[in-house]
């Protein structure tokens, strides 16, 4: 919600996407932990760092049960 906020307040368009990704499944396949670096750009400025992922998937599909992002 805060990264659609902070796309929707920008006074210029940024365009962000996803420069690597590494997925690694427990062996149940009920979790999952994800790495992406990520490419954020706004006008002449480019900004680049990491999202990591630890997600669990149950009878509804996956949920997100930890965040943590950095700028490098």
């Amino acid at each position: 919600e805060s990264q659609r906020q902070a796309h929707a307040a920008a006074t210029s368009p940024m365009t962000e996407s996803a420069e690597r990704m590494e997925i690694h499944l427990s062996p149940d396949g009920r979790v999952a932990q994800a790495a992406v670096k990520w490419k954020l750009v706004q006008q002449n400025r480019t900004t680049v760092g990491w999202d990591y992922f630890t997600l669990l998937r149950d009878a509804k599909g996956w949920h997100i049960l930890n965040l943590c992002y950095y700028a490098e």
